[in-house]
């Protein structure tokens, strides 16, 4: 067999040299580039670890207890609480007489993650909820079905920004 010849492996679809398949998996710099690449992965993994990457634009990570909030997420979710929440729990989350009740001075979201906030927000709280202290049915996503779980984390940035004003 000519070891310039091209062939196309039948597998992978692209070209290869024909010395490329020797029996013990390929040429020595095949073999050498692949542990480059896993090295090269592992060594992204371990930075992203160190350096926080995981953590999520909301601050912490959403299984975490109440986080501090970035000014972006605070500008998102304002934007989105105006539209949709203010009807019931008033500009500064001060509550509207027989609607909703107050955020800015909330205990029960000072008792939850941003995780269990959203879940809250995700599936509301009706009124014959025996947690329900108003009587009045907090409807899902503040009755918005628009609202995406990115929205509804950019809001709980917002309410939680409230207790730092």
């Amino acid at each position: 067999m000519n070891p310039t010849r091209i062939c196309y492996s039948q597998t992978a679809g692209r070209a290869r040299g024909a010395s490329a398949h020797r029996a013990h998996g390929g040429t020595p710099q095949v073999v050498a580039a692949a542990v480059g690449l896993v090295a090269l992965l592992a060594a992204v993994t371990v930075w992203g670890a160190l350096s926080g990457a995981g953590a999520s634009k909301y601050g912490t990570p959403a299984d975490s207890g109440p986080s501090s909030v970035n000014s972006q997420a605070v500008a998102r979710g304002k934007a989105s609480y105006m539209s949709t929440c203010i009807a019931c729990h008033g500009e500064h989350g001060e509550a509207r007489p027989g609607l909703g009740k107050d955020l800015s001075r909330s205990e029960f979201l000072d008792g939850l993650s941003d995780e269990e906030v959203l879940k809250f927000l995700m599936v509301g709280r009706g009124p014959s909820d025996p947690l329900n202290t108003t009587g009045v049915q907090m409807p899902p996503k503040g009755g918005n079905p628009a609202l995406s779980s990115d929205d509804l984390k950019d809001i709980v940035a917002f309410v939680r920004s409230l207790k730092q004003q």
